[in-house]
């Protein structure tokens, strides 16, 4: 059933015709230990983006006030800075600033717009009365 011809008996041997006992046989690989493959979660292309959210998702074991409770690394991070941050670690501050002016302002403000208000009252304010160093606040 192949596609090809039989070969006669006394078929040439030379370039592009090996010996007949010397050719591969159907089946069988010209290289058999050659390149293995490789497993199909072996990635070479990934996102940076998604192995940190991903790892930053793990939950880990937190022991807080002698209970322990499951909390993701993410969680544990904000926390433990914010604990340096108060104790006076500036870094620890700049690092919790910079975390807080990355949340969207809703997120911040919460979903009562008081603040806001409030925000639009100074800008009214300092609108009819524009603000001087040293001055007083009546006047």
């Amino acid at each position: 059933m192949s596609t090809e011809p039989p070969e006669p008996p006394d078929a040439p041997v030379g370039y592009k015709s090996p010996p007949k006992h010397s050719r591969f046989k159907k089946g069988q690989s010209g290289n058999p230990s050659g390149k293995r493959k490789g497993k199909g979660s072996c990635q070479l292309h990934f996102d940076p983006f998604d192995v940190l959210a991903k790892v930053l998702a793990e939950p880990i074991q937190v022991t807080k006030n002698g209970k322990s409770k499951n909390v993701s690394l993410f969680e544990a991070f904000v926390r433990k800075t914010s604990e340096a941050a108060l104790k006076g670690d500036s870094a620890a501050r700049k690092d919790i600033i910079k975390l807080i002016g990355q949340l969207p302002k809703s997120d911040v403000i919460g979903e009562d717009d008081t603040l806001a208000e409030s925000e639009e009252m100074v800008i009214e304010l300092r609108k009819t009365r524009p603000f001087k160093p040293g001055g007083t606040v009546n006047g």
